[in-house]
């Protein structure tokens, strides 16, 4: 949000049904308690019979295409997002990569994320050796 007040515009969207890479808030926790278990995010997805992730962005597109006609800067790491809007005809001017802080609680996450998931990874933000 900081990113998008000091650009001067912007959008956030927050989408039904994407909690858990798609899998719901209740399969969200199930994962948690398979990750304190030693599974990855993906591994605990998986186990419990989910893809990695099953997330739809459709709706998020037809907002963009209705309120924005000019190239959009997408804030992501997940490249199946600028994939998505891309194969529906949006145009991406640009990705800004997206990472909070790294530490020694999420720094496994991220990798995971970056590793089994092709997030992009930007160079010194995460998870560098």
């Amino acid at each position: 949000m900081k990113n998008i007040v000091e650009h001067g515009t912007g959008a956030l969207f927050y989408l039904a049904n994407h909690e858990g890479r798609g899998i719901g808030l209740f399969s969200k926790a199930m994962a948690y308690i398979l990750q304190e278990n030693g599974h990855d995010t993906v591994e605990a997805n998986e186990a419990l019979g989910f893809v990695d992730d099953s997330r739809n962005y459709s709706d998020a597109i037809q907002v963009l295409k209705t309120l924005r006609p000019k190239p959009v800067t997408l804030m992501t790491n997940n490249p199946k997002k600028m994939e998505a809007l891309k194969n529906a005809g949006l145009t991406v001017s640009e990705r800004k990569p997206l990472w909070g802080d790294v530490s020694e609680h999420n720094e496994k996450y991220l990798q995971t994320k970056i590793s089994k998931s092709g997030h992009i990874e930007a160079e010194g933000t995460c998870c560098n050796d």
